[in-house]
């Protein structure tokens, strides 16, 4: 790791009597040169997961009231205005 530290391929962090290191981008990119990968291999903590939505956003059928108060809120939509 010092060597890694050296070359500013990790980050150093020292809290509570543990080293921790963090691989940074250049890191990433000497390693993937060094082991051969081909480029479309991707780390899995540098891709974006994609969550298909049901409802858009503000929808009513995606409120639902949590809380104590809950059940008396669903039980307010209900009613007339």
């Amino acid at each position: 790791m010092q060597g890694f530290k050296s070359k500013e391929y990790v980050c150093e962090i020292f809290p509570w009597m543990h080293y921790y290191w963090h691989l940074i981008n250049d890191g990433t990119v000497f390693l993937m040169t060094y082991l051969n990968l081909p480029n479309n291999i991707i780390p899995a903590t540098l891709k974006k997961s994609a969550k298909p939505l049901d409802h858009p956003m503000g929808s009513p059928s995606s409120y639902r009231p949590r809380g104590p108060l809950a059940p008396l809120l669903s039980r307010l939509s209900y009613l007339p205005i």
